[in-house]
């Protein structure tokens, strides 16, 4: 395989696991992303070897991308989340909300209150 060949499939690779990486997080098994870097990888140590063999502006430039690719996912990835008072203290009454269940039913807090005791767990979004 040719340099500029080897960049450019690094680079696409790069690109095409953080694209599927961001579509794909309504998966719940794929939502971690921790499968990305096992493509992110591959993609970038291809893109650096295309480039350690022929150093031209095509090869440069693929390397780059490849690497801006894996270092954006990779901050983005890890921010941590803000560290915000929270609204409502432990055993503080929850506000009432409606949403839909695992089975898209709307469900209220109010009338599962009415049942008897409720616990409501928070998870974040990128889970």
């Amino acid at each position: 395989m040719k340099p500029w060949q080897m960049g450019l499939v690094g680079c696409l690779l790069a690109i095409f696991a953080v694209a599927g990486d961001t579509l794909l997080l309504s998966v719940t098994w794929l939502r971690n992303g921790y499968w990305t870097y096992a493509l992110l990888g591959p993609a970038v140590l291809l893109a650096l070897i295309g480039l350690a063999r022929k150093r031209n502006a095509a090869t440069w430039t693929l390397a780059v991308v490849a690497l801006l690719a894996g270092a954006a996912y990779s901050v983005v990835r890890h921010i941590p989340t803000p560290s915000a008072a929270p609204l409502v203290k432990q055993g503080d009454a929850f506000p009432d909300f409606t949403m839909p269940d695992q089975d898209g039913k709307l469900v209220s807090l109010a009338e599962l209150r009415g049942r008897g005791p409720v616990v409501v767990v928070l998870y974040r979004g990128s889970w």
